[in-house]
């Protein structure tokens, strides 16, 4: 054995300065440069997918740092595992590492395809590249380049490594290798939908009520947990692989599929924090050595303005350290039909049952569909440039949100639940959650206590005013901005206790520009999920013209034979704004009960809000004030400063305050 690996190591693994190409095919030689060779990726996956896809006249030259001396008996306990002559006969060791190397080994080649595969760090992406690009596009060669995720850190650092490549090499000269869509399952999507007319004409909005894309592990971090606190779970899964599996589920066929994905990732909004839960299992603090924040566990709801999914809700999650393995794709339909695609094993069912005439792999290794792709020049299924700088753009402000953390026990799946376009957990359900009880805040009645605790509250108080005369109407005026997210999410979780046949809901203020007005808020997160009558409910008037408001006369009048309205939400902008009365405005003290505003520098400048004399004549009222970055305006209001919302009369006037602000 010992001889027979020497043998190889002088005769078959060739050093390249002792190399004297040849090629006996037809057509353009094809040169496969693995560099990386003896990484663990490669030992692990690479290697094996280049033996499944030996092609007639293929060299492959495995590529490393090391010397010879060093590299060539490496190489060779690798690739004798393979107990093949035919593929390590077509395999030579070569050194690349410097530029003297780079140009040697190029050099030699003339009107030859050269495939390099990167399987190296990636912040050896752009030396690797600049040296190919250098002394390897010369004598009528032609190269492309194989990229190993992660692409960046963040969309500047992403933004960075693509302009240095692609000022090097052209757009189909670059793929970027993503091994979740090399999957069997992955691989099955897009043809599944083109071959299944039926299943193709249902996936839409018309059809679909949600979409969840779960890839859930069993595994926690230790051992890796260093490397893994620099990313978390927004970057080590849901950024790549589980948005790539989104794309591929809602992207059109018909046209090409790399643009389709841009234009999928384009169309999807920004969530607010209450369409994302972030958490951590108890022992990742320990397996790091040190308290972090960074979340091992993350799902998010979003939602595109695609007319073909536009309401349709799509939830991402993954985590470490679960109580079971969840890697599964699921399509809830409005009729109650459900469509599964699962992972481990492969498999895509119809209500459980199997999909026949669908082509799936247990072979485990997805590397091999992906240099196959990279043989074939197959851009397809993988991320492009474009996508995954648009990817990049929407999880940067998701991993900018200042969200809290729960903490879960090991080895536990974390419950929650998808309530109209929210998430909540488990523990929403229960009204014995933490606070600091009933105090004082700026001569009026303060709740305080967690975020989720002050909106379950308020939310109690508001249903027990709604029940307190069953037979009357109750007139609920609810305000804009992002507030009111949390006052909505609980309100659907408790819908079913609520008589919506003789709630009235009006609103506190509007934006007269019809793109961004807020009744479409309301229409999104909150009216689309309750049973109301549409007669009960009150939209301030927007102008045909899309850009601004009707006279708030008619409106008035309504208010007037209302009377006033039986509870008010309210939030507190971080100048001390509420509604749409800022600092600015001329008409803070108006007697008439609506007004159109002009407020400078808004979004949507013009507006229609309702007046103090409408806010101080409810018969109740509520202050929202959540978010870390309003603490600052509850100092200048317990300071006495002269801000909007100081004009709210504190008779039967509730603040409902996140505790960590005050």
């Amino acid at each position: 054995y010992n001889e027979y690996k020497s043998y190889l190591s002088k005769m078959i693994l060739k050093v390249v300065l002792l190399f004297s190409c040849y090629f006996v095919a037809s057509g353009t030689p094809v040169r496969f440069v693995l560099l990386g060779s003896l990484g663990d990726l490669a030992k692990k996956y690479i290697w094996s997918a280049l033996r499944a896809n030996i092609q007639p006249g293929l060299e492959i030259f495995g590529a490393s740092r090391d010397h010879p001396d060093a590299g060539v008996p490496k190489l060779v306990d690798i690739i004798d595992k393979f107990n093949s002559s035919d593929f390590s006969s077509i395999i030579t060791y070569v050194q690349l590492k410097t530029d003297d190397n780079f140009k040697l080994f190029c050099d030699r080649f003339s009107d030859t395809e050269l495939i390099f595969y990167l399987s190296i760090p990636p912040k050896a992406y752009v030396p690797i590249s600049n040296q190919i690009a250098n002394f390897c596009k010369s004598n009528g060669n032609t190269v492309r380049v194989a990229y190993e995720k992660p692409f960046g850190y963040d969309y500047k650092s992403a933004e960075v490594l693509f302009d240095a490549i692609n000022d090097r090499f052209e757009q189909n000269e670059i793929f970027l290798i993503d091994h979740y869509l090399g999957k069997s399952i992955t691989q099955q999507i897009i043809s599944l939908r083109r071959n299944n007319a039926d299943l193709e004409s249902r996936l839409n909005a018309e059809n679909v009520n949600r979409v969840h894309i779960s890839l859930l592990e069993t595994l926690d971090c230790e051992g890796r947990a260093g490397y893994y606190d620099e990313s978390g779970v927004f970057r080590d899964m849901l950024q790549n692989h589980i948005t790539e599996l989104m794309t591929l589920l809602l992207t059109d066929i018909t046209g090409d599929i790399p643009s389709a994905k841009v234009d999928v990732l384009r169309s999807i909004s920004s969530p607010n924090r209450h369409q994302v839960l972030a958490g951590q299992y108890q022992q990742y603090v320990s397996h790091v050595g040190k308290p972090t924040k960074t979340p091992t566990f993350a799902s998010v709801l979003l939602t595109s303005s695609l007319p073909r999914w536009k309401g349709v809700r799509v939830i991402l999650t993954s985590g470490k350290s679960q109580s079971q393995e969840t890697k599964e794709i699921v399509v809830h339909f409005k009729n109650g039909d459900i469509l599964k695609f699962q992972f481990k094993p492969p498999r895509i069912t119809w209500n459980d049952k199997d999909f026949q005439n669908v082509n799936l792999s247990n072979n485990p290794n997805s590397y091999i569909e992906l240099v196959n792709a990279v043989f074939n020049r197959d851009h397809t299924l993988l991320p492009s440039t474009n996508s995954v700088l648009e990817s990049w753009k929407l999880w940067d402000n998701i991993i900018a949100m200042k969200m809290d953390i729960l903490i879960h026990e090991d080895k536990t799946t974390v419950d929650f639940r998808n309530v109209g376009n929210y998430l909540v957990t488990e523990r929403a359900n229960s009204t014995n959650s933490d606070h600091s009880g009933i105090k004082f805040f700026n001569h009026a009645i303060r709740v305080s206590g967690t975020e989720e605790y002050v909106y379950k509250h308020l939310v109690e108080d508001l249903i027990s005013f709604i029940h307190r005369d069953r037979d009357e109407e109750f007139h609920l005026a609810v305000s804009g901005g992002g507030t009111i997210h949390g006052v909505f999410k609980y309100l659907l979780l408790r819908s079913s206790e609520i008589p919506w046949e003789k709630v009235h809901i009006w609103q506190v203020d509007e934006r007269c520009e019809a793109k961004h007005a807020n009744r479409n808020h309301l229409k999104l997160y909150f009216l689309d999920f309750i049973s109301i009558p549409s007669s009960n409910v009150h939209l301030m008037p927007l102008a045909a013209d899309g850009i601004s408001c009707e006279n708030p006369d008619n409106y008035n009048q309504k208010l007037e034979r209302v009377g006033s309205f039986d509870y008010i939400v309210l939030g507190v902008g971080e100048d001390g704004h509420t509604a749409s009365l800022f600092p600015e405005s001329t008409d803070l003290r108006k007697t008439e009960l609506v007004k159109t505003v002009h407020v400078p520098g808004a979004v949507s400048p013009n507006r229609m809000t309702l007046t103090f004399r409408a806010i101080n004549i409810s018969q109740h009222k509520a202050i929202v004030v959540t978010g870390r970055q309003k603490a600052d305006i509850l100092k200048r209001i317990r300071q006495g400063d002269d801000v909007p919302v100081q004009n709210i009369v504190t008779y039967d006037l509730i603040w409902y305050i996140q505790e960590d602000l005050l």
